[in-house]
């Protein structure tokens, strides 16, 4: 599971693009679907672990604790919220799946064709759909080859211009945000105009190609049937009746507007600085992480909290060593605690909760605190 500071930093990225996208609600849709991909991104880019400090010395200093005695096995909260968090990204992973194994089974039993120098594959779905990444496949239903010939190229041309755009990449991108923060409804709120504001922009695109608006319009509201595969991998031009109107109302808005919109440069800067420096923040390292060693001295532990047995393992007899690695920050707590030697799930969980309630004098480098790397050895022995 994914460390609480990790979850708090994306939560803010994801808080700020969201208000730069309602901020910025003038502006094009393909500027605010950059919003949106760019946040998603940097949300993302969060949980990457990046190294922090200056390694002086390649070697860590180890701490020892005993737990020589069985207290008993309390419940370990971390442990659920970890198992929810798994269900949660399961059960969106499966979901990722289910659309490829969807989409996939859909491409091969469909007919390939050509119109127009395009290659599409005429299947039985209710509106055309493109989907893949390295090689995207356009699908279109039984009943295209029987549309006449200008509204055949309108939805090509839709269905491209996602290709062109990259559209079918920030899905998966939205994809990978919704696994790993599923609990965030701002991830979801965030997807959700991603994919409308990339379905307004191909929109425009092909009024740009010379269509006339309200014949498109009138396409457009033939495919008012919410479909399945776009809201998981693909792109489509179905759209679910409020993504539909506002689609429409973005292609009357557009005949109407006698130029094109053009974005305020000083919302760009805003957008660019702001991003920018939430980037900064996600990715910086909270501290320098140091090593043992030359000018850098050793944390001291002032108040150490001995771990549990867990009732499973005391019935067990299970004992040995459990190594973790951990960061002592400048402040003496412990942080970023990870299992280097396991010796059981529940008795791994008791060592990492007893050792993240240690306090050390912090390490020093030219006599000011420092963060430095540690082992830290949890013995449990069964007397």
């Amino acid at each position: 599971m994914m460390p609480v500071i990790v979850a708090l930093k994306a939560s803010v990225i994801l808080l700020l693009g969201s208000a730069l996208f309602v901020l910025l609600r003038g502006a094009r849709p393909s500027q605010r679907h950059l919003i949106a991909a760019f946040t998603l991104a940097v949300a993302l880019l969060v949980a990457v672990p990046f190294p922090g400090g200056v390694v002086v010395e390649s070697r860590a200093v180890t701490f020892v604790t005993e737990a020589e005695f069985a207290a008993g096995g309390d419940s370990n909260i971390f442990a659920w919220v970890r198992f929810v968090w798994l269900i949660g990204a399961a059960l969106v992973l499966f979901r990722f799946v289910a659309g490829i194994v969807y989409l996939t089974w859909m491409s091969r039993r469909a007919r390939p064709e050509n119109y127009g120098g395009v290659l599409v594959r005429v299947t039985d779905i209710s509106a055309p759909l493109v989907w893949g990444w390295t090689h995207p496949l356009v699908l279109v239903p039984m009943s295209f080859p029987s549309w006449p010939e200008r509204r055949r190229q309108m939805a090509l041309c839709h269905e491209r211009a996602h290709v062109t755009r990259g559209d079918l990449w920030t899905g998966l991108l939205a994809v990978a945000a919704q696994c790993l923060y599923w609990y965030n409804p701002l991830v979801w709120w965030l997807s959700s105009r991603l994919r409308e504001q990339q379905e307004l922009a191909c929109d425009e695109r092909v009024l740009d190609s010379g269509v006339d608006s309200s014949e498109y319009a009138s396409m457009l509201a033939e495919f008012a049937k919410p479909s399945f595969a776009p809201a998981i991998l693909g792109c489509a031009m179905a759209s679910g009746p409020s993504l539909l109107r506002r689609r429409i109302e973005n292609i009357i808005s557009e005949r109407r507007r006698p130029g094109r919109r053009r974005w305020n440069p000083a919302l760009h800067l805003a957008l660019i600085v702001l991003l920018a420096a939430g980037t900064g923040a996600a990715i910086a390292s909270d501290e320098e992480v140091y090593k043992i060693g030359g000018d850098v001295t050793a944390p001291h532990i002032v108040h150490k909290v001995e771990p549990n047995y867990t009732a499973t393992d005391r019935r067990s007899r299970t004992q040995g060593t459990v190594v973790l690695s951990v960061i002592i920050g400048t402040n003496g707590r412990t942080h970023d605690i990870s299992v280097v030697k396991s010796l059981s799930r529940g008795l791994d969980e008791q060592a990492q909760k007893a050792v993240s309630k240690w306090r050390f004098e912090p390490a020093k480098k030219n006599g000011k605190p420092v963060a430095v790397t540690a082992h830290i050895e949890v013995n449990f022995r069964l007397l």
